[in-house]
């Protein structure tokens, strides 16, 4: 389980546009990477890559609005990711 202060501290790396709205990958303090949809954790990866491939095909949880992103077509290439860099939910 990820606590909310964790979220907030959450570096976000990476992102994804989809025709459901952008999936991020994101970097929290204990070094593990997650699949975030707006905000929310859906799961974590020890690497870039494994959290790319967890977004593509999963597993993931069902985030709270239900949306299955694992339908959503996102690419598990790198260069289909664009680099950024904020926190979680700015």
């Amino acid at each position: 389980m990820i606590w909310l202060g964790s979220l907030l501290a959450m570096k976000v790396m990476l992102t994804q546009k989809t025709a459901g709205g952008c999936v991020d990958i994101g970097k929290a303090p204990d070094g593990r990477f997650h699949v975030l949809w707006r905000g929310e954790s859906l799961g974590s990866a020890d690497s870039i890559p494994g959290a790319m491939g967890r977004a593509s095909r999963g597993p993931l949880k069902k985030p709270i609005d239900g949306t299955d992103v694992t339908l959503l077509g996102v690419s598990r290439n790198d260069v289909d990711w664009t680099a950024v860099e904020r926190r979680n939910g700015k």
